[in-house]
């Protein structure tokens, strides 16, 4: 009986590996690792099969399993790969367009077409949007997309000429009739995909990518889905039907191929078939097999976009997890007008509780902006997120511990601009920038509160600032007493800021300049003795006993820094007018009350 159960055993053990073995060979795999662009190109694999085009089924078409999705030989064998990346990028990016943001504005214009009377500024705003709308249609790159749509497609093209004679006519009635029978071109599917490809092409793509494919000169008339299929699908189909072995080693996932492809085309470096080096021995070998050149491909799908900037979340240890985050950013946009780095960090500002809850930590953040060839990478450690979390809830000081409903420390942060000689600077920008890269905000607080001084703006939301200060650098242990010392140096500073002046004197700020720029100059050297010795000059001169905060000034750095600086804060502070006039001063909100 026993020797029954063990061939028993046995044999379902055998039953078990060959279902594996038919699963493996019948699914090609594709691992997170530590290479951002290739995980990237994972999400983007995983967002064209998830597109409304796609059709195909998790379980059967593709398996995700942890680390790793899967998909089906079968299916990336029979499926039109090419169009699904072209309807991926439509559906994912296409709303966010030049195009579509002119496309969308016919509405308006019809508004104002449609009234009996239009006065000189809607007659303005129709004869401006229709010529807008007619200078993006004679773009090279959109008149090469009208050969493509009349060659490779069954919709009526655009006409040229047509659109050069809208743009010329003066007559509005008239202009009008013209763009409404261009605008029914446009309203085409197969037209709106491939001009939209034509605004992503040169917006997005080239981020990553402009010299292989649709992108070569040759092939800007060419059909986007058969360049595509021709330079990444094909080669892959050949890849998974081959038998034989190959000769050469692929440096991402170290297969043995036949068929390779320099990796420089995404990441942008020297071209290795034409430039070779001693430092491969003359010999490249930076050079990819069709797998991981698809997934290459994929990259700018991988990413999503903030504005000007891509973004992506490298999370290489779990295939969901990093969708979920990455499918925060595709979220419609609400129109709010936030810094591009409020875009990119929101996320994890917003979701920091669930994130610790979930014990992620040490993500990767990678972005491309548009003017440089590098990716800018930033780590988001476990401290980083917690601090998140404590700031987004208040949970500092008395709040420690609970919820409130106030808004987050840096979301109130988010829409202060502060007038420069160069323009404006964004402080949660340079906050964000001093906390990723683990700085001081006391370089934040002194610059803007000079500035202040400067320009007479309001220094009210730079409470905030000093917040932050203490979760990110005051440490675990004294992050709340070093918050309740600030406190209470601010509020003897608001106290103190009518007892030290004439109140017949209406601005207060200007009779404290003096004493102000002595206090701060003194915080800047770090001389606690000369700040004392301000204090004692100013309150003596008035009668006035010391507050006994100022003994505690003594005992550390830590202490000094946050009690001088909440104190000047404090020497600063204004009452929230919302009959204000001012444009500097609309730009901060009561919640700093």
């Amino acid at each position: 009986m026993e020797a029954e159960e063990i061939m028993h055993l046995e044999c379902l053990k055998l039953s078990v590996e060959r279902r594996i073995k038919l699963l493996d060979d019948n699914y090609v795999e594709f691992k997170l690792n530590g290479s951002f662009l290739k995980n990237a190109g994972i999400m983007g694999l995983l967002r064209m099969l998830e597109c409304n085009e796609s059709e195909a089924i998790i379980g059967t078409d593709y398996i995700i399993e942890d680390r790793t999705i899967k998909v089906s030989k079968d299916y990336i064998l029979k499926q039109n790969l090419g169009y699904l990346y072209v309807k991926s990028l439509v559906q994912y990016y296409g709303q966010n367009t030049k195009f579509m943001n002119l496309y969308n504005k016919k509405g308006m214009v019809d508004s104002y077409m449609l009234k009996d009377e239009r006065t000189d500024d809607e007659m303005k705003i129709i004869a401006d949007s229709i010529n807008e709308m007619g200078d993006m249609l004679l773009k090279n790159s959109f008149v090469s997309g009208y050969e493509i749509i009349d060659k490779y497609t069954n919709a009526t093209t655009l006409n040229v000429n047509r659109i050069k004679e809208m743009k010329k006519e003066k007559d509005v009635s008239e202009k009008y009739k013209i763009y409404c029978e261009i605008y029914e071109l446009l309203e085409q599917k197969e037209v709106q995909d491939i001009l939209i490809i034509k605004d992503l092409m040169y917006t997005k793509l080239n981020m990553f990518y402009d010299s292989i494919s649709f992108f070569q000169p040759s092939n800007l008339k060419s059909d986007i889905v058969e360049c595509y299929n021709k330079e990444f699908v094909i080669p892959l189909r050949d890849e998974i039907e081959n038998t034989k072995e190959g000769k050469k080693r692929c440096i991402e996932c170290r297969r043995t191929t036949n068929n390779v492809k320099a990796i420089s085309f995404i990441n942008q470096t020297d071209d290795v078939n034409r430039k070779k080096s001693h430092y491969w021995n003359q010999k490249a070998d930076a050079l990819a097999c069709p797998y991981c050149s698809f997934l290459y491909s994929l990259v700018p799908l991988g990413f999503c976009f903030t504005g000007a900037n891509a973004v992506f979340i490298n999370i290489n240890t779990d295939v969901e997890r990093m969708k979920e985050m990455m499918n925060k950013y595709l979220l419609k946009d609400d129109g709010e007008r936030i810094s591009e780095k409020s875009k990119i960090y929101r996320v994890f500002t917003s979701e920091a509780a669930d994130m610790v809850e979930k014990g992620l930590a040490n993500i990767q953040v990678v972005v491309k902006m548009k003017e440089h060839n590098d990716y800018d990478i930033k780590v988001i450690s476990k401290d980083i997120v917690e601090g998140f979390r404590i700031a987004q809830t208040n949970a500092i000081g008395k709040n420690q511990n609970r919820d409130t409903d106030k808004k987050g420390i840096l979301t109130m942060l988010e829409k202060i601009n502060v007038k420069t000689d160069n323009g404006y600077i964004n402080v949660y920008d340079m906050a964000m920038e001093c906390i990723l890269n683990r700085r001081s905000l006391y370089y934040v607080f002194d610059s803007m509160y000079m500035l202040a001084l400067k320009n007479g703006s309001r220094v009210n939301y730079l409470k905030n600032v000093l917040d932050l200060q203490y979760i990110f650098r005051g440490g675990k242990n004294r992050m709340s007493d070093l918050k309740e010392m600030s406190d209470k140096a601010y509020n003897c500073g608001i106290y103190a800021r009518t007892r030290l002046t004439d109140t017949k004197i209406a601005d207060k700020d200007n009779a404290l300049r003096g004493v102000v720029y002595r206090l701060e100059n003194s915080l800047t050297i770090g001389d606690v003795d000369q700040y004392l010795d301000a204090i004692i000059r100013i309150y003596s001169s008035k009668g006035m006993p010391i507050p006994g905060i100022f003994k505690e000034m003594m005992e550390s750095e830590e202490s000094f820094n946050a009690i001088g600086r909440g104190y000047i804060l404090g020497l600063m502070y204004e009452k929230y007018d919302p009959s204000e006039k001012n444009e500097e001063r609309k730009q901060e909100e009561k919640i700093y009350e």
